[in-house]
């Protein structure tokens, strides 16, 4: 559903670009406090983001693995499950 605004332009983008903020807030608080993960009940499929998704799920398989959860072995585990093309 969608509103209108005063200008006639509906809500769609903004809402869409929230909750694309939201999730780099979600993942960013991952990063920073890792015990979070254990608190939140979500999975990949609540991200609306392709790049939140494969990041969520990164963060989920490194803590299943026992692997320190941060940006580089986050990095790490998505260069190994989805290489670039190139």
């Amino acid at each position: 559903m969608s509103y209108e605004n005063h200008n006639g332009s509906t809500d769609r983008a903004n809402n869409a670009s929230m909750a694309i903020e939201a999730e780099c807030l979600v993942i960013g608080s991952i990063l920073q406090k890792p015990e979070l993960l254990s608190a939140i009940d979500l999975d990949p499929g609540h991200f609306s983001s392709p790049v939140y998704q494969q990041a969520y799920e990164a963060c989920e398989d490194l803590r299943m693995t026992g692997t320190p959860i941060d940006m580089m072995s986050v990095w790490s585990w998505l260069a190994d499950k989805h290489p670039s093309d190139e």
